[in-house]
């Protein structure tokens, strides 16, 4: 203890020192410790950890490996600088992470921390052949690993050079821990030192074993003559007939070198043979004579037994017997007698029957008293002696090593029961070296008592603390040895709090948090208390104490769509830590579970009633109420369905209200209510009955100004207040006769509201052009949808890299729908998510529709995305088809002083992320939306998976057809499949521009099964199919690309991919249709066309083929016009552009579209006609590859001018309402794809 202190002053001294020699006093700072690097260590050696602390003056340093203090044992020590040293390290105790505190006098403290990874050197087991051997004979050397971290080496050496496999020599690596040199048959050149070599990242060890091929010798056979009694004489010969020299020959009597008192002559007669003789025999020289030859091949010997007959005596010494028992030292006893005969026989016998033979060894205090010994030689009469053994024992613990557990603040006691001879002193000893008593700790006291077999040593530490915890030894010493016992002492602290809780996986009814924790040693942690509760509420308990203990739980019978509250608490002998943070979820919604209250209906007018309910009870809810489907039928109908309507919104501002128009005049009707959110619907609500009002008679008078029906109406949620009557509104008659209104709506305005939903607002015709009374509008609306040809064209992702899978549904059209209201306002609900919809108003009256409005573009928001559209009178539509990103179009070199309408689409939507955001330029108003819908991405359209060498895999897959949002990564999952056992999964991340991945480092005959899901910021959609393949040698020609159909414009160019692997590298052969296709090919090969026409549409197929197999994928290429109308001749619609600035648009578009291939004129017919109408028919032409968006009618009216009438494009007829003569004409809207598509 001192020279620790003597240490810790002398190195604090040395920093002063240090601080006063870079000039003055040290600059005080608080403690930091630097970046502590990863250390590699090797198994065996010593490793010296630092700690790099900065900050003077440090007070203390310490370790510690997993929560626990170090040293824990004898081969770790602290040095007074902080330096961890661990001597022997082994890697299952040593490697981890080491964590450095260092505090100041203040008690600030820094800690740090980094990893030990250790390394096992080599060790080779020795060899088993034998060193030397003989000619023709087989040898072999087996050089095994036994233990050693891969991967490792192993090699072969003779004589320092290194052994290669050969006719004679032969060398086979078993596995990786075992390899086998094998010689078939021996010569003398292969004499010589043959070495296994070992080498892995620890180190390269070594074992030589020496081989030496030699003649072993043979003795010839020789014998003494029989009946040679005293006082005669003998000789005989050891001759050596083979061998190789130098030979030794040397004569042994019973195994023992000759005594020069038997008077035994042995003469060397040659080189190969040696004389033994005797020339006076007596009693002593009985007994078996061993000739032994040697050479370096072998010793070899052979025995022949001399018998001299004569008297003989036998004496047996009296010897007294004390044996000590220490500490892994054997008694033995030492005999004195003179035997002078052939051959002896003893025992021993003592006390209580016990016997002993030879040396006795490990004796025990048990085996004292006296014993008898008796000699026999079979001549003469036996003799015995009687011997007295006695056993003194030094100290000796008979119970093992033990652990004492005790909790901080309690006191720990120490025992240790000593047997042995007395006086026995015991002493205390902390780590094996400081001792331990009341004057050196205060919390320390000390106590013996004697017990009969020895004493018994207690210690007890008052208030102990965690820095108590650690070794201790008691040790005991007599006069006969010293021995002492290891005594582990752990003090428990309450554990540390559970860190990282998380969600893994959300219900409505339930959720699974995880948590980690730095240890789930049941000495130290006993169980985990998860407690959760709602927002406001208390606190509730689940208590985990299974083996082992979980670090994750399903807390189930929640409420849907709360907010809970988590943390866990976990729980040792030696408390509770304190709770984790809190970690703040909430649950999934799930459907309404109760019905929307108030629903009341009244009448307004003879066709129309006024709906109004409110929200169902909050805790019913089960999610954010998106809006009401309201539901109506005649009560006197025997149909049990009702007619639904969708209204968007809550109904928390007062409740909601929609008015039903086109009902039935003085009819009584059943109205039901069911509010909906994003997961589905609720039930139905109690029935309301209403009738609507008797039919009035409609005044007609000229001069009203023609207005609107009212402005709040279908889809709006507002206070609920008092509704009056919808007023009569008069226009203009031609004749007092009504007619159909001859202007569209005005001021017609599109946002999307969410990804599903979208508002178009207006407001009513002129008053001079309403031409009655109006019964209210019509919208029609339709999706942009990516099938070119409804029920025909499905495109291939593949074949268009640039676009995503949201814009390629924005390449066609979908069938017209409508909706009718008396509103000046439309709520579009239930839309596809992030598609383009074009949107047109007529207004109507009782003689028929109006002229409806040119189509207005606007897009639904990416599922998620909170990027709203720009509306306008005359749209220009920048995502979709046409393939422009804001950036590009930004640099465009606009006249001077115009403004750019992208840059101001930049400014407006800062915050989207997407450069196609929905946009359409303008002048009017930004409308945003506070609804947003969620949903995941589809699953990815198709997988592939092919073997690309012996330990490899490809897998390739195709966008999700649905992405509903940016696809941020992709996910690739992987299972290895043994029979019915799956061995293991992965799972790997990979960015979104990445469509395939090849798995190396495989094992061969191993299933591996995939599967792909696809990610946007919303969260991970749905998985692909799974599809497996098993790496083998053989590597057959297989196409990872993916054929399908691919639309390019006229004059273009395409590049249809043909990506393949096989061993050996297969041979590609494209075909168009079914003749051989000469054509550019890439070196990855793509096959290159450009300069399209229409008659290189058709089917083209990439074959593969090598030694082990074939593949082939095929393309259906459709060759059309490139730019759309609106995009081509849009340019002069957009009035603020100087001509500057709008002609290089149009040199713009031209070099990017080049020359589309328009449609061919329709067939126009009449086939009927009135004083006031005409009933118009037509056919449509080619459509030059394209799909039709619409028709353009032209008119004009006896000296007039000509008017153009737009018509949806499925339109195939028309009634043209007329008082004067009409020239007619009509041509053909042709929404050609652009390039991308």
């Amino acid at each position: 203890m001192e020279k620790e202190r003597e240490g810790e002053k002398e190195w604090r001294g040395e920093r002063e020192r240090e601080k006063e020699e870079e000039g003055g006093e040290g600059e005080r700072g608080l403690p930091y410790i630097r970046l502590i690097p990863k250390v590699t260590a090797v198994a065996g050696e010593t490793l010296h950890l630092k700690c790099p602390v900065a900050g003077y003056p440090i007070e203390d340093i310490r370790w510690e490996r997993s929560g626990r203090e170090l040293p824990d044992d004898l081969r770790q020590k602290v040095q007074s600088d902080g330096t961890m040293v661990i001597s022997q390290v082994e890697k299952t105790k040593d490697a981890g992470v080491y964590t450095c505190t260092a505090r100041n006098k203040q008690g600030h403290s820094a800690r740090r921390s980094g990893e030990v990874a250790v390394i096992v050197p080599p060790k080779l087991s020795p060899f088993t052949s034998d060193r030397t051997q003989h000619v023709g004979e087989r040898a072999s050397l087996t050089c095994s690993v036994t233990k050693g971290d891969i991967p490792l080496t192993m090699t072969w050496l003779k004589d320092g050079r290194p052994l290669e496999s050969s006719r004679r020599v032969s060398i086979s690596q078993v596995d990786p821990f075992n390899s086998i040199l094998l010689i078939e048959s021996l010569s003398p050149d292969h004499n010589g030192n043959y070495s296994c070599v070992a080498r892995n990242l620890a180190a390269e060890v070594s074992r030589t074993q020496q081989l030496t091929v030699n003649v072993p010798p043979i003795i010839e056979p020789f014998s003494f003559q029989d009946g040679l009694s005293e006082g005669m004489r003998t000789r005989t010969v050891c001759g050596v007939s083979q061998g190789d020299t130098p030979l030794a020959i040397s004569w042994l009597k019973d195994g023992g070198a000759l005594s020069p008192h038997l008077g035994v002559n042995v003469s060397a007669l040659d080189p190969f043979s040696s004389l033994l003789s005797i020339s006076s025999l007596a009693s002593t020289h009985s007994g078996d004579y061993t000739c032994v030859a040697s050479n370096a091949a072998a010793e070899v010997r052979y025995t022949a037994k001399l018998q001299v007959k004569g008297n003989s005596s036998l004496i047996l010494a009296s010897l007294f017997l004390s044996f000590s028992n220490y500490p892994y030292v054997s008694p033995f006893i030492y005999l004195s007698a003179y035997v002078p005969s052939m051959s002896l026989r003893f025992r021993c016998f003592g006390t209580g029957n016990a016997s002993m033979t030879g040396n006795p060894k490990n004796v025990k205090e048990d085996r004292e008293g006296f014993y008898l010994c008796q000699a026999n030689n079979g001549i003469a009469t036996g003799i015995g002696k009687v011997v007295e053994l006695k056993v003194n024992s030094s100290p000796y613990f008979s119970a093992p090593s033990r652990i004492i557990t005790v909790k901080k603040g309690d006191t720990a006691t120490l025992k240790c029961d000593v047997s042995g001879d007395k006086p026995v002193n015991v002493m205390w000893l902390r780590g094996g070296k400081m001792e331990l008593n009341p004057a050196s700790n205060y919390r320390v006291s000390v106590k013996q008592d004697s017990t009969p077999h020895g004493v018994s040593a207690e210690l007890q530490i008052e208030g102990a603390e965690a820095s108590d915890s650690g070794a201790y030894f008691c040790q005991a010493s007599n006069m006969y040895g010293r021995d002492q016992q290891l005594v582990q002492l752990l003090v428990q602290e309450p554990p540390k709090s559970p860190n990282n809780l998380e969600a893994v996986k959300i219900g409505s009814r339930s959720i699974k948090i995880q948590w980690q924790h730095q240890s789930v040693d049941s000495s130290e942690v006993a169980k985990f208390i998860v407690e959760y509760k709602e927002n406001d509420g208390s606190w509730e308990h689940m208590e985990l104490s299974s083996v082992p203990l979980p670090l994750s739980t399903v807390v189930e019978d929640l409420k849907p769509a709360t907010r809970y509250v988590f943390r866990v608490v976990a729980e040792g002998p030696a408390g509770h830590s304190a709770p984790s943070a809190e970690f703040a979820v909430k649950t999934e919604p799930q459907r309404p579970a109760g019905p929307p209250l108030s629903v009341s209906a009244r009448p307004v007018s003879s066709t129309e009633l006024l709906v109004t309910w409110a929200p169902p009870l909050p805790e019913l809810r089960h999610g954010d109420v998106q809006g009401y489907n309201v539901g109506y039928r005649e009560s006197s109908s025997s149909a049990t369905s009702f007619n639904f309507t969708s209204v968007a919104g809550d109904g928390e501002e007062g409740g909601g209200e929609l008015l039903l128009g086109s009902l039935g005049k003085f009819t009584r009707y059943t109205v039901v209510l069911q509010a909906f959110n994003q997961v589905g619907s609720g039930p139905l609500s109690e029935p309301a009955t209403a009738q609507t009002m008797e039919d009035t008679p409609r005044v007609t008078s000229i001069g009203h100004a023609c207005g609107s029906p009212s402005v709040d109406a279908v889809g709006l949620l507002r206070p609920a207040k008092a509704s009056t009557a919808l007023p009569s509104l008069v226009c203009h008659l031609d004749h007092m006769t009504p007619a159909t209104p001859s202007m569209p709506p005005q001021d017609v305005r599109c946002v999307a509201l969410t990804s599903q939903s979208i508002q178009v607002s207006w407001q009513p015709p002129p008053t001079s052009h309403c031409n009655g009374i109006l019964q209210g509008y019509k919208l029609h609306y339709e999706p942009l949808l990516q099938d070119l040809w409804p029920g025909t064209y499905q495109p291939n992702p593949t074949s268009h890299p640039f676009l995503t899978p949201s814009e390629l549904r924005w390449c066609s059209v979908d069938e017209v729908e409508t909706r009718k209201t008396t509103a000046l306002t439309a709520v579009l609900t239930g839309l596809r998510k992030f598609a383009n919809y074009s949107t047109q108003v007529l207004a109507f009256t009782r003689m028929g529709d109006g002229v409806a409005t040119k189509a207005l573009y606007c897009a639904t928001e990416e599922d998620g995305t909170h990027c709203h559209a720009l509306d306008i009178t005359s749209p220009l539509w920048l995502r979709g088809c046409f393939g422009f990103s804001v950036e590009e179009l930004n640099h465009m070199p606009f006249g001077s002083g115009s403004v750019s309408p992208f840059t101001l689409s930049a400014k407006v939507f800062p915050a989207c992320e997407d450069p196609f955001c929905s946009v359409v330029m303008g002048r009017g108003p930004l409308v945003a939306s506070p609804f947003s819908v969620w949903l995941l991405p589809g699953p990815p359209a198709d997988i592939k998976v092919v073997v690309s060498s012996s330990q490899s895999l490809l897998i390739s897959w195709l966008p999700p057809a649905d992405p509903n949002g940016i696809v941020t990564k992709y996910n690739l999952y992987t299972r290895i499949v043994d029979g019915r056992d799956e061995l293991n999964h992965a799972k790997l991340n990979l960015a979104s521009q990445h469509t395939s991945y090849e798995s190396k480092g495989l094992q061969q005959h191993v299933e591996y099964q995939y599967w792909v899901t696809a990610s946007t910021r919303i969260g991970e959609g749905q998985s692909s199919r799974v599809v497996s393949q098993v790496p083998t040698n053989r590597v057959p020609a297989r196409v990872w690309s993916f054929g399908g159909i691919v639309v390019r414009p006229w004059r273009s160019a395409a590049a249809l991919g043909c990506a393949a692997v096989g061993q050996p590298p297969p041979r590609r052969r494209w075909l168009h249709g079914e003749q051989p296709l000469h054509a550019q090919v890439s070196e990855a090969g793509e096959l290159l066309l450009s300069g399209l026409q229409r008659a290189d549409s058709g089917n083209y197929t990439c074959q593969v083929e090598n030694a082990h197999g074939s593949d082939h994928i095929s393309y259906d290429l459709v060759v059309q016009g490139k730019c759309p109308p609106l995009l081509r001749f849009g340019w002069d619609n957009i009035n603020f552009w100087t001509n500057k600035a709008r002609l290089w648009a149009k040199l713009f578009t031209e070099a990017l579209c080049g020359v589309a291939v328009p449609p061919s004129s329709p067939v126009l017919y009449v086939t009927s006609a009135t004083s006031s109408s005409i009933l118009l028919h037509w056919k449509a032409g080619e459509t030059g590859a394209a799909p039709i968006s619409g028709f353009l009618l032209n008119y004009k009216r006896a000296q007039g001018d000509l008017e153009e009438i737009n018509l949806p494009r499925r339109a195939t007829s028309y009634e043209l309402k007329v008082s004067q003569t009409l020239t007619l004409r009509s041509s053909v809207i042709s929404f050609v794809a652009s390039p991308n598509c």
